[in-house]
């Protein structure tokens, strides 16, 4: 039976195997993947389009609350709108939206992306088909070898030869897995990183139109208002207090000149 397996995967058919198995496992990744992809960049689309709906910061601030309704009924948005939403402070006076974070730290491939796929594995698989197509190159390698071996114990010259000459062809033959493997996982990186990058620049969009129609304000930037506000605040309770003890001082003067 070992013997037989080994000679299976000597034969001429067995490189032709190895490269459908190295194609399917491309195909089911390609496919996959662009899938998932493809509704992630469809449903980015359409979130880009609710925001730019709102034509300047004042419709936004009107809009507001249908809008976070609309992203927190989407799974894709919903727990990274949620977190986002924490950040928003309401200036009602100019009908403004303030934001204290930027948008890109709650909508991100990490916050949108990885819920749908395993970018992590997504992005090895490249490196998985090239492996595999090694790995099938050896196996049949090794299975030639133990052929030739027996090839070259026979007493004739004549049938080392033949062995060697066979060894050499069927060499050349398993070599085929790792030129599958290899091209496969180019081609896959390529389409790969095209996917990737139309995330990215619809994240990018998603996150300049939300930013584009609120005024980001920092930490820092509130700290300083109040801290301006209570130094206001100080100085006019000390005009307030030098301005009643001026009153009092008036007012006491005539009846001191009375008496």
């Amino acid at each position: 039976m070992w013997d037989s397996g080994i000679e299976w995967v000597a034969g001429a058919s067995a490189p032709w195997i190895f490269c459908s198995i190295i194609a399917f496992a491309f195909a089911y990744t390609l496919i996959d993947g662009w899938w998932r992809l493809s509704s992630a960049s469809m449903l980015l689309s359409r979130g880009i389009r609710t925001i730019q709906s709102t034509a300047s910061r004042t419709q936004f601030f009107k809009e507001y609350e249908s809008i976070r309704e609309e992203f927190t009924r989407q799974p894709m948005f919903a727990a990274s709108w949620a977190e986002f939403d924490k950040t928003i402070l309401v200036n009602d006076q100019r009908e403004l939206l303030l934001i204290t974070r930027r948008p890109y730290e709650f909508f991100n491939e990490q916050g949108l992306i990885s819920p749908r796929i395993n970018l992590r594995l997504y992005q090895a698989f490249p490196g998985y088909l090239i492996s595999l197509g090694l790995f099938f190159t050896f196996v049949g390698l090794v299975a030639a070898i133990a052929i030739a071996a027996k090839g070259l114990d026979a007493g004739t010259v004549e049938e080392a030869q033949k062995s060697l000459v066979q060894l050499l062809q069927v060499a050349s033959v398993k070599f085929i897995s790792s030129v599958a493997g290899i091209s496969f996982s180019i081609l896959l990186s390529i389409v790969q990183k095209s996917h990737l990058n139309r995330i990215h620049a619809l994240i990018h969009g998603f996150c300049a139109a939300i930013e584009s129609r609120t005024q980001l304000t920092t930490t820092e930037q509130l700290l300083y208002d109040w801290l301006k506000t209570q130094q206001d605040s100080s100085r006019q309770l000390q005009h307030l207090a030098e301005d009643i003890a001026t009153e009092v001082a008036i007012a006491i003067a005539p009846e001191s000149k009375e008496a």
